[in-house]
């Protein structure tokens, strides 16, 4: 036991996790249409866990200011109780449009 990490006693059933973890990470984006039209790609993986975050999003820019997105937050792999994992059936979509002045 490390002085700064005290190991607090854990409830019954509940697994012990890790403090660390090994997330590897990307995000890619491409601008096209003369940069009106964003097609975007950004994902976690966790290579300790085997568990993984996705978010894919496509955006219009209508004019200099409206602009609208819809893209998706995808969560699986993994066990019940890995950091993405437990997100696992709550995958979500979202489209969202935006008025900036």
């Amino acid at each position: 036991m490390n002085w700064w990490y005290p190991e607090a006693p854990l409830l019954t059933g509940f697994p012990k996790s890790k403090r660390l973890h090994d997330l590897a990470s990307i995000q890619l984006t491409q601008l096209l249409a003369h940069q009106t039209l964003t097609l975007s790609f950004f994902s976690f993986y966790s290579i300790s866990d085997e568990d993984y975050m996705i978010n894919p999003e496509i955006k219009y820019h209508f004019t200099d200011s409206i602009w609208a997105a819809a893209g998706a937050n995808i969560f699986g792999g993994g066990k019940a109780y890995s950091h993405f994992g437990q997100l696992s059936k709550d995958d979500t979509a979202y489209l969202q449009v935006r008025h900036e002045f």
